[in-house]
């Protein structure tokens, strides 16, 4: 017995000895979270499940809860979650140890599936390339960053690359089908377009029509009045123009003929570039003059019809009642009902346009103005707001009450027959997915796009719905770009234009501060000669600055009422 209480003692001793020392016995730390994203967000697809696996540090057979609306939705370690329904869900994430508790704040993101973008200017009809040259393709992809994304490229069914670019070229003329598909684990896409390989030159040269929706290359004027024809090269750059008139030689010249008819009947205009690429029109002189087609009405008036409404891309199109258009007809029906309710018509970014007859001829030469327009420009503490329109009128001059006949720019305070941008056309592209931006080039080489901006305007597209096209051109007179941004305020301001423009602050502004005066007096020629016009039947208001705003978006001339005097 003696032994065993040696045995304690020593030990009672030794536990006494190392109490007395100034060492501390450390506690349990807290629990740490360890996250694999750096901001605590993750993003997922709906319908498919979520993981988030934290590590934990310290936990220590402790708990871990998962909170969310101040319930406990899961317990342990990892979160499992599945939405059907877009957005964003917000977590609370709590280890509890026997020291305490740790929160970490998490969100989930859940997006729709996003299957690969394929984003290609592709021209009206394909591209078009000489034997032998080369062609290269580098698309916009959108969605391409999964581990599992792929892209093959075919010609004529057969693949030919798996790369995201691909250069084309064939010894041989003829038409290629051309096929670049996407996929990821999300969907896949795919674009189809034609090469057309030639052995001769690779352009081809037309004549515009009068608008989008109006596109013959008949033209129509009364006896003794010129008509200006301007021919249009796409692809290459003629040294000169061959022009004749019923087989008559006109002599070789720019790309523009102005020809008088001395007699009534129908002329056919050719015209052949030294590469042998030629183009056809038709001028019909009518046998009438300009006062027996002339509509007698009432003055002070405001009858009119929309015959055509083609805007271009922007935030307001396809927005509200516009979205269930379906035709070009619709269209031009909408923009009328539009305007006889008093509600603004925006034409979009730079080329869309309106074109409106009134029930009777407006006559030229009141002392003020002989036709009114309206939008809806203001000026304000913060700046103004002037998205300006071009103004061009029309007699029906063939009497069959369609504008097909000769359009007339009305002059303002920017015209200038000489200016690069008298004849400026801007190409755009449908997007090949939704809530993209409209992707645009001009026939100068520059490319853009017309913004989408969906905090404002979700739409799934500012592509008008109704045009079947996939691609459209617009042509007209673009005007420069007055639009500024405060650096300290950031307002955005588009400053006001001197004169002869719709939408716009400038000095033929009307009384009550929302329309502007027009005079018939101010029509020219697409040569810059004057025109002397004792009424017109038509005009046709068409935006004139491509540019873009910030977060205004792009400027866009509006129409709220037209009137005659």
């Amino acid at each position: 017995m003696k032994g065993w209480m040696c045995v304690i003692a020593v030990a009672l001793a030794m536990l006494i000895s190392a109490c007395s020392r100034d060492e501390v016995i450390p506690a349990l730390a807290l629990p740490e979270i360890v996250l694999s994203s750096d901001d605590n967000t993750y993003t997922g697809v709906t319908d498919r499940e979520i993981v988030v696996a934290p590590l934990f540090r310290y936990l220590d057979g402790g708990e871990v809860e998962w909170v969310t609306d101040g319930s406990v939705v899961e317990r342990g370690p990892v979160l499992r979650f599945t939405s059907s329904a877009p957005g964003s869900y917000y977590f609370t994430l709590r280890a509890t140890n026997s020291s305490g508790t740790t929160e970490v704040d998490i969100r989930i993101n859940v997006v729709k599936p996003s299957a690969p973008v394929i984003e290609l200017r592709v021209p009206q009809g394909g591209y078009r390339v000489q034997t032998g040259r080369e062609i290269t393709f580098e698309p916009t992809l959108l969605n391409a960053e999964d581990d599992d994304f792929t892209i093959v490229w075919s010609v004529d069914e057969r693949e030919v690359s798996s790369e995201s670019q691909y250069t084309f070229k064939s010894d041989e003329a003829g038409v290629f089908h051309l096929a670049v598909k996407a996929s990821n684990t999300d969907g896949e896409t795919s674009l189809k377009f034609v090469v057309t390989v030639t052995d001769g030159s690779p352009g081809t040269l037309h004549f515009p029509g009068l608008s989008y929706g109006y596109r013959s290359s008949t033209r129509y004027t009364f006896p003794g009045r010129a008509v200006c024809l301007s021919v249009v090269a796409e692809g290459f750059s003629p040294s000169s123009y061959s022009w004749s008139v019923n087989g008559e030689p006109q002599g070789d010249s720019g790309p523009m003929l102005v020809f008088t008819p001395g007699a009534p009947g129908s002329y056919d205009i050719t015209v052949i570039t030294p590469e042998g690429i030629m183009a056809t029109a038709e001028v019909v002189c009518v046998d009438s003059d300009e006062a027996s087609r002339r509509r007698q009405g009432p003055t002070g008036g405001n009858g009119f019809k929309v015959f055509e409404y083609t805007p271009a891309p922007g935030q307001f199109i396809n927005d509200g009642d516009q979205a269930q258009l379906t035709d070009s007809l619709e269209a031009a029906r909408w923009a009328q009902d539009a305007l006889a309710g008093g509600r603004a018509v925006s034409l979009g970014a730079f080329g869309g346009c309106l074109i409106a007859g009134f029930d009777y001829s407006v006559a030229a030469g009141n002392p003020d103005w002989d036709f009114a327009v309206s939008g809806n420009q203001f000026e304000s503490a913060q700046g103004s707001s002037c998205e300006p329109g071009v103004v061009w009128v029309m007699q029906d001059v063939n009497g069959n009450g369609l504008p097909d006949d000769e359009w007339y720019e009305l002059r303002g305070s920017e015209w200038s027959s000489a200016s690069p941008t008298a004849d400026y056309a801007v190409t755009y592209y449908r997007p090949s997915a939704g809530e993209l931006p409209v992707m645009w080039s001009d026939n100068g080489g520059t490319e853009g796009e017309v913004a989408y901006l969906g905090v404002n305007h979700a739409q799934p597209s500012y592509y008008p719905s109704w045009l079947r096209a996939g691609v459209y051109t617009l042509r007209g007179r673009m005007l420069p770009p007055h639009h500024t941004q405060d650096p300290v305020t950031g307002f955005w301001t588009n400053a006001p234009y001197g004169w002869g423009y719709v939408d716009n602050t400038g000095s033929d502004l009307l009384p009550g501060g929302v329309a502007n005066g027009f005079k018939i007096s101010n029509a020219v020629m697409a040569d810059g000669s004057p025109v002397a016009l004792d009424y017109i039947d038509f005009v046709k208001i068409q935006s004139a600055v491509l540019g873009q705003s910030g977060i205004l978006g792009e400027i866009s001339t509006e129409v709220t009422a037209i009137k005659a005097r």
